[in-house]
């Protein structure tokens, strides 16, 4: 499954073909993602700042519904525990881990959200928020939840860059995504934050594809052929997404002009996928260079 945020990124550099790959699994397609119904006072101050009939209780009521009956029941139980007498912090903590568990970021989020007003202090907290609301990101279809998702994200990880400036990679790599994709802030402090992680972190895959990708966005092929030879020779080391860098290697070198390095790319690319629908998709690849 492709991620939609790396989808949209290569919509944006269709001339050179950039299609991107997978960093988050689940999905959250509600079909009472919105509901028009009037809110009570508790509710409205849980979607503060959501688009117009965003409801997170009947979200999760809806996604309930659709678990296997026994995690529906254990989560049932989960959410009854937090209207009893227990620790709320650990109530909240253990059902925000149980939703990760179960592949829903936006629901994950939501109780680590929940959590930060009682722990301001836990990083860890913040970074929960703050990474599933980003992974969330890619489980919508609308633009406004899709943003609204987005600004929790960034105000997680906003929380833990300022507690530590320089150790979280990922935060900092999650972070410059959503600064680039939310065209509230200056491009160049998205760019920044990546280039900071290879600085602190040559190897980081996640950070060396997204400068990647984001120099085919602005054209500079150049530098993405930079970014993608290194990561091919990293190797693989267990990493799924591997083949996709032969491919996307492929395309910045076609958007070089130069044909035979991206042949040999794209076949490169074909020898490393499973998928016969990928391996037809690197022929066409390979015959869109002829």
């Amino acid at each position: 499954m492709q991620s939609r945020r790396v989808i949209q990124i290569g919509l944006a550099v269709v001339i050179v073909g950039v299609i991107a790959f997978v960093f988050f699994n689940g999905e959250n397609k509600s079909s009472a993602l919105f509901d028009n119904k009037p809110r009570n006072k508790a509710v409205d101050k849980d979607n503060a700042g959501a688009p117009a009939g965003f409801n997170f209780d009947m979200f999760e009521n809806d996604i309930v519904a659709k678990l296997e009956k026994p995690d529906a029941d254990k989560v049932m139980i989960m959410r009854g525990r937090l209207s009893g007498r227990g620790a709320m912090n650990e109530n909240l903590l253990v059902l925000a881990k149980e939703y990760e568990h179960l592949h829903q970021p936006a629901l994950a989020g939501f109780y680590f959200e929940k959590l930060t007003h009682l722990e301001p202090n836990n990083e860890n907290v913040w970074f929960g928020m703050g990474k599933n609301f980003f992974d969330a990101e890619q489980t919508v279809t609308d633009q406004p939840t899709f943003k609204y998702f987005m600004s929790l994200s960034y105000k997680g990880l906003s929380k833990v860059l300022e507690m530590d400036p320089n150790s979280n990679y990922e935060a900092m790599t999650d972070q410059a995504v959503n600064i680039l994709e939310g065209n509230n802030q200056p491009p160049m402090e998205g760019v920044g934050l990546l280039r900071k992680v290879v600085q602190l972190d040559s190897n980081n895959r996640k950070a060396l594809n997204y400068l990647g990708l984001f120099s085919m966005q602005s054209n500079q092929f150049d530098k993405a052929v930079v970014r993608f030879k290194h990561l091919v020779e990293l190797g693989p080391d267990n990493d799924p997404n591997y083949p996709y860098y032969y491919r996307s290697l492929g395309q910045a070198y076609a958007g070089e002009g130069k044909k035979e390095e991206a042949k040999e790319a794209y076949k490169k690319y074909k020898s490393l996928v499973t998928e016969e629908s990928l391996k037809q998709e690197a022929d066409k690849l390979i015959e869109s260079i002829n």
